[in-house]
């Protein structure tokens, strides 16, 4: 009785084991993967001085592709580009969402990911912007994006949203044109009202978040007439925003940048990494942009630190952008240098900060690479103080890609670390299953020469290695426990294996006849390419090919267009996942195939070999 007791504990306790060990690996892979980048109590870098600019306009159209931009650029923005400033292509990174979007340009960041169980909306962990470095900014828009920036402001940023109702896609409604007339409309509130506290006020910020063209996009598509109308009348409503800024500030001390947070396919989706969806215009003119017809490529994220030095204040603490110098007025490189000296600073404060997170305080050959930055920088400052700009200059561009090189280095090594964690313990878990369902309880133990059993000797050098992790993590000074968590559970899982393993035989029937074994062998391969077409869709075209072989291999009369089928579905997956219009005649082609798989079914229940097959298979 005892017996069987100790059998019920043993199978309640293993599956106990497997759902903890799912569970933990399904929240390893989404902490892995989304955890916040954002660090935390970071010190600002001091803004420079005598910035050119006391207030800048910031213009959002959501969902402005540059592909259109280009095509059919509208008359002002176009004026400014010949004439008046620079412009360029602004990358953004996936997902090509309107929160991430606006989080680079104003943060500096390619957003948090753990937003993403928010729906891009709220705020899961405050972060750093130059909204809130702003003495004051002012934002009107969309209550999906609107509200972010202005929870946990400290009251220095005001924001006022359309009802959220007002955002559909019916073009009948002229929704989009509803949305930017309302912003534009709060502007001209604003300056009669605030106007004129707000005149000798410097580091101010407005902004403007266009959702039109992003709801044209979705309901008339990107090529269209509409979508087109509507960046046109953008445009026209900006070269008024300018023209009642000018008149009223008069002071030539206002800047303007306008882009966009995401492009748009041609059929009116976004999200994905096609050059239309991550291609945005970019078009800045003012008081301290170059004055000049330049083209010039950057990230998204490089206009914050673009933001922050017209305006004279920090560095938003956890952006990763590089500010594009050459958008700068030559007229004064020394302010260009100061201003790129502050944005390598503030780099080298995110890289320190991470790695202490990541691999602790204790010294390492990483900290060296940290010293030689060190030294680059006084080596820029030495040269400032001696008044030679152009060759400070020239040594920040390698300055920088090393500071950005170091801080994703650090980034990456814990993603890798809780990887590995994670595969160790589903490794150890599917060497346990194996042993659980194939092994059979061994007599005796297996023993070294010394007489010392194996069981022992892992479950000691188990201790030992969680001994050792736990000293290694405190010893470090690592500020992060899901390194040293996983870490311990994975161990664990390893050692449970290894007991298995020392505790059990490997017993599998080996009278599979020749069938059977072809069966056995097509199902791994089978498994395997689906499995790798989690990651790469084309191995499900191996995939077909190998269930098509084994099938003419075991039934007694395949079909005459079995393979031929099955190498013309097994293109499907090599094709682009998306397109613009439906393939009419891809459609029509599927219409040739359910008479063969109806065929193909009943010469599965007729074949006596392929029958016999699976039975010897269930048998043994």
């Amino acid at each position: 009785m005892s017996v069987i007791r100790q059998k019920h504990k043993s199978e309640y306790l293993f599956r106990v084991w497997g759902i903890a060990m799912h569970l933990v690996i399904l929240w390893g892979v989404l902490d892995a993967n989304f955890h916040s980048p954002v660090l935390r109590n970071l010190s600002p870098v001091p803004p420079v001085k005598e910035p050119p600019a006391k207030r800048l306009f910031l213009f959002v159209a959501d969902g402005l592709r540059y592909k259109t931009f280009a095509k059919s650029t509208p008359n002002f923005l176009g004026n400014v580009m010949r004439s008046k400033g620079v412009w360029g292509i602004s990358h953004t990174r996936v997902p090509t969402e309107s929160r991430p979007g606006n989080v680079a340009i104003a943060a500096g960041l390619y957003e948090d990911p753990s937003a993403l169980f928010k729906g891009w909306k709220k705020n899961p962990v405050d972060f750093d912007s130059t909204f809130n470095r702003s003495t004051k900014t002012w934002a009107w828009g969309s209550p999906d994006i609107v509200p972010m920036f202005v929870e946990g402001s400290h009251e220095n940023v005001h924001g006022a949203t359309y009802p959220n109702d007002w955002q559909d896609f019916d073009a009948k409604t002229n929704s989009p044109r509803r949305l930017d007339q309302w912003v534009f409309n709060e502007y001209d509130t604003w300056i009669n009202v605030h106007g004129k506290s707000s005149k000798n006020q410097s580091g101010m910020l407005l902004f403007f978040h266009l959702l039109g063209c992003d709801t044209v996009g979705h309901a008339s598509k990107p090529p269209s007439r509409e979508y087109e109308s509507q960046m046109t009348f953008v445009d026209a409503e900006i070269a008024e925003v300018m023209r009642k800024t000018e008149a009223f500030f008069g002071d030539n001390a206002t800047a303007y940048i306008f882009t966009a947070d995401h492009g748009m396919t041609d059929w009116g989706s976004h999200g994905g990494g096609s050059s239309d969806e991550t291609e945005t215009p970019i078009v800045a003119w003012g008081a301290g942009i170059a004055r000049k017809n330049l083209q010039r490529d950057i990230n998204q994220a490089d206009i914050t630190p673009f933001i922050s030095t017209l305006l004279g204040i920090s560095i938003p603490t956890n952006s990763e952008g590089i500010l594009p110098r050459f958008f700068l007025e030559k007229s004064n490189e020394e302010f260009g240098l100061i201003s790129v000296l502050n944005n390598i600073k503030q780099l080298q404060i995110q890289i320190k900060a991470t790695r202490v997170q990541t691999m602790g305080d204790r010294p390492s050959v990483s900290q060296k690479h940290e010293q030689e930055l060190a030294a680059l920088i006084d080596t820029i400052e030495i040269l400032l103080r001696n008044n030679q700009i152009t060759e400070a200059l020239n040594q920040t561009d390698n300055i920088i890609a090393m500071s950005k090189e170091m801080l994703y280095y650090y980034r990456e090594f814990q993603r890798c670390q809780l990887i590995t964690y994670l595969t160790l313990l589903w490794i150890g878990w599917i060497v346990l299953l194996v042993f659980k369902m194939t092994g059979t309880q061994r007599q005796t133990l297996i023993t070294s020469n010394n007489g010392i059993s194996y069981l022992t000797l892992a479950n000691t050098v188990f201790c030992i290695a969680v001994i050792l992790l736990i000293t290694e993590h405190y010893v470090s000074g690592r500020g992060d426990w899901r390194v040293l968590g996983y870490g311990v559970i994975s161990f664990f899982s390893i050692l449970l294996a290894i007991q298995k393993v020392l505790t059990h035989s490997f017993d599998v029937p080996m009278s599979m006849n020749f069938p059977s074994l072809i069966a056995m062998g097509s199902m791994i391969l089978l498994l395997i390419n689906i499995s790798v077409g989690m990651f790469d869709k084309r191995f499900f075209s191996g995939a077909m090919i190998t269930t098509a072989l084994m099938l003419k291999k075991l039934m007694r009369s395949p079909h005459q267009f079995l393979i031929p089928s099955a190498l013309i579905l097994a293109v499907f997956p090599i094709l682009p996942p998306l397109k613009p219009q439906p393939n009419i005649s891809t459609v029509r082609g599927n219409s040739v195939f359910p008479p063969q798989s109806r065929q193909k079914c009943i010469n599965l229940r007729n074949d006596k070999d392929l029958s016999d097959s699976i039975d010897n298979c269930r048998n043994n």
